[in-house]
Order: structure tokens, then sequence, then C-alpha cells
């Protein structure tokens, strides 16, 4: 039997962390090595893995200074021994057949990556599952342009929806430093394999609690979505025009994303440090409306899209009055 190496990156999740590795150690698949990352924790998160530890011998616990998720999961990446690889955020969890299902498509259909889908929940167990779920394969640049497609469709392009085999982290790594990680990484892993596998089955539950909204406000942190679009058009380069189409809109549609949050949320120092940004973003709004509003972004976000291409600074006025 196949080993999985399941990778946890946490930081101050304490409040979900017990609720996240009680999924893990209750899979039906047991060839399990889990791998609890504590990613500089101050609350009790350390002490939590700490206990688990002590009571199934598949985990493995390493500490850090904090340095984010992406150098938690290099460090765990360095310590691996499993076939294939999976991710999970400390605070979301999955259903309890989750790998059984997934190695079970894998090996059916002799894929390099296997998919599941995700749904939101607030912290209750949806029963929102699929009698019979539908699977599709894709191979070769089929792969590259469905993984595009699907995260245009509902902006998620995280690893956890995913099971790797782990041959395909050879050379890969992720990008320290950076948010919006997920992006480059999982468009790397995309190119370099040759089958997967995707189901409709839903089978991992991401967490989302109240954010408020100071957590919420935009930062220049923010500005990485930017560096990981035009990395992505870097290394399409030599990709057919239809994967360098699809790129060039995911590139178009970030400044709108970028746009919204700061409409939205408002930015966590001045709106008037980033004035510069704004008016380069909005024009590129205007110069790329017309591609844009052709997208399958969702009819709400093509209203939006509209507005702020007639007047932003509306926007951000009505948001202002609101608050």
């Amino acid at each position: 039997m196949k080993k999985i190496s399941i990778i946890v990156p946490i930081y101050n999740t304490e409040k979900y962390l017990q609720r996240c590795i009680e999924s893990l150690i209750n899979q039906t698949y047991q060839n399990l090595e889990i791998i609890l990352v504590n990613d500089g924790s101050t609350d009790n998160s350390e002490k939590i893995c700490a206990k688990y530890k002590k009571t199934d011998n598949r985990i493995k616990v390493f500490s850090k200074v904090n340095g984010g998720q992406s150098s938690a999961r290099n460090l765990a990446l360095e310590n691996i021994t499993g076939d294939y690889i999976g991710f999970v955020d400390s605070d979301d969890w999955i259903a309890l057949d989750t790998y059984e299902y997934l190695m079970n498509i894998i090996e059916k259909n002799s894929a390099d990556i296997a998919f599941i889908e995700r749904i939101k929940t607030n912290g209750k167990e949806l029963k929102k599952y699929n009698k019979r779920p539908k699977e599709v394969l894709y191979e070769n640049d089929n792969i590259l342009e469905e993984y595009l497609r699907y995260g245009m469709k509902t902006g998620n392009y995280g690893l956890p929806n995913y099971l790797y085999n782990s041959k395909l982290f050879r050379n890969i790594r992720f990008p320290e430093g950076k948010i919006c990680e997920d992006i480059v990484t999982n468009y790397k892993l995309m190119k370099e394999a040759k089958k997967l596998i995707k189901s409709n089955k839903i089978c991992y539950y991401y967490f989302q609690d109240n954010y408020s909204t100071t957590r919420n406000k935009f930062s220049d942190k923010d500005f990485d979505l930017i560096y990981a679009c035009d990395e992505l058009i870097r290394l399409s380069i030599n990709e057919n025009k239809k994967i360098k189409k699809m790129v060039k809109e995911k590139r178009d549609r970030c400044d709108f994303s970028l746009l919204a949050k700061i409409a939205y949320y408002g930015v966590e120092e001045n709106e008037k440090d980033y004035k510069e940004e704004i008016e380069i973003m909005m024009r590129n709004i205007r110069k790329n409306y017309f591609e844009l509003i052709k997208t399958n972004m969702n009819f709400i976000r093509k209203i939006q899209l509209s507005l702020f291409a007639i007047n932003y600074n509306l926007i951000i006025k009505i948001r202002k009055y609101i608050n």
C-alpha cells in the first residue's frame, strides 16, 4: 500500500487544530505520514501537536521561527517519505474517506494528480455530498488549460484540493516570503504531470470564520498577486495560444481583484499612499474591459467590473459613507 504524506502548516490555530488533526488520523486510508509544521505559533498550537504525536506514531512535528506558509511547507517537503503528497490547512478539515477515494481514482487512472472539490463552511459539516461523483481525466496540455479554467471560474488555485505524486516535487518548492504562492507552484506541478483526474466529490471543508474588516484590509503583501500573475506569463511563454490567452486573462483580472479589495475593505495605511498604483490598475481595467466582460466571471462580478470602469472613485466614496 502506497504511503501518503500530509503536510499541515500551523500558525496560531489552536481553536481549530484538533478538528483538523482528528480528520486526518481517522482517515479510512491508514498508511499516512502526517507532518505538522508549527510555524512560530504564539498560542497553544505547539502543545496540541505534541499531544497528538505521543498518541499516533504516524505524526511528525517540526517547529520553526515564523516564516510563512511557504517556508513551513518547504520544510515539510524536505522530510517526507511518502509516495504521494496532500496538503491540508490547519483550520480546515476533510471527510474521513478523502484519501481512500483519492488513491482509488489515482490508481484506477494511472494519474499523477487527483482532485476533489471543496466547500466553504463556517464550522459545521454541511451534508452536501455527491451520490455518484463524476470523474474526468485530463492529459498533457489539457491539464494546464483545466487548471486555469477552474481557477478563474472559482478563484481557487490552492493545493489542498489535490493529491500529488511526490516525484512531481523533485525540483519544485514554494516561493518563500510571498502570499498567493499556490498559483505559481500549482502551475508548475500541473506542467510536470501527464495525467490529472478530477472528481466533483466534495471532501474538503474550507473553513471561513467571520473575518474582521481590519483583517481583510489591503496591504503591500497583496501586490504579490501581481508578482504571481507576471510569473505565470513568464512560465507560459512557450505554451499554446489558448494557455497564453488564459494566463493573460488571469493577469488582467488581477487588477480588478486588487481594486475590489481596496474598494470594499479599505487599506491598512492611507489610501493616498496607493494613489499611483490605483490609477495604474484603473487604466488597465478600462483598457482590458471588453476582453474581461466576455470572460466566464459571474454576473455580479461583471456588474462590479463595469462600475469600477465607469467611476471607481464613486465606489470608494460609497464604501466610506457606509462605513
